[in-house]
């Protein structure tokens, strides 16, 4: 439940304002492009159950996690020209990682829990996600400050009177390094570049750590998942 507060909400946290302040969609756009990967999440889970009386709950959970650690991957080579359709297809998908993860954790959490104790282990589970969720929006913002600042020292150690690039007359005469407008320009574009590789770094974190909890799958047990409906408890518990 940690994991997948830190992986759903730090991401949530960062493909926004990738989408608004970096691919400058209004607010609208960015809103419903995100929304895509809850339509993911929604089908999944409504298909979780009944998958769970066929398929071992851990091999939905190592599926999830596969799935959502690729989307991750794919987001790490985002640039300013990513498309609409790429960042559906890619939320759409993460949703459906995301949804393979939080019906069969839950019931795998509940399953062997007596009726008198599931009331307490529901709060429990939705403090430990409400946490995750904090950590992760936390993690990903500082990272992401920190490595915008980082690469942007970076990138401007090249920005020098001699880079060749920078002597070229179309660049020359748009970006004059003489001129406050063309100092400006210049870095804004330093600065825009500098983001872009702080979301991918961000990214990458995400992915490495989604990794990282796949070994953790095989301590699940192997039994099947009782047949017939999740337990009350489980269902209030996803929401």
């Amino acid at each position: 439940m940690l994991v997948i507060g830190v992986v759903l909400f730090g991401t949530m946290a960062l493909v926004t304002p990738f989408m608004q302040n970096l691919l400058g969609y209004p607010i609208q756009t960015a809103g419903f492009l995100l929304g895509s990967r809850g339509v993911g999440t929604l089908l999944t889970m409504m298909a979780a159950p009944k998958l769970m009386k066929m398929i071992e709950p851990r091999y939905l959970i190592l599926t999830g996690l596969l799935l959502t650690a690729a989307t991750l991957y794919e987001m790490t080579g985002w640039s300013l020209d990513v498309t609409q359709r790429t960042i559906v297809l890619t939320s759409v998908a993460q949703g459906v990682g995301l949804g393979l993860l939080f019906v069969p954790v839950t019931s795998v959490a509940f399953n062997t829990l007596p009726g008198h104790m599931r009331n307490g282990a529901t709060s429990i589970t939705t403090l430990v996600r409400n946490i995750g969720s904090s950590i992760g929006i936390s993690m990903m913002i500082a990272n992401l400050t920190s490595k915008t600042t980082q690469m942007h020292a970076r990138i401007v150690e090249s920005v020098t009177p001699f880079n060749d690039a920078l002597q070229m007359p179309d660049v020359a005469s748009t970006m004059n390094m003489s001129t406050d407008a063309g100092r400006a320009m210049l870095d804004q574009i330093v600065t825009q570049q500098a983001a872009v590789i702080a979301y991918l770094n961000d990214f990458k974190l995400l992915m490495i750590l989604t990794l990282v909890m796949v070994p953790l799958v095989w301590l699940i047990g192997t039994a099947q998942t009782a047949r017939g409906a999740i337990p009350a408890e489980v269902a209030h518990a996803i929401d």
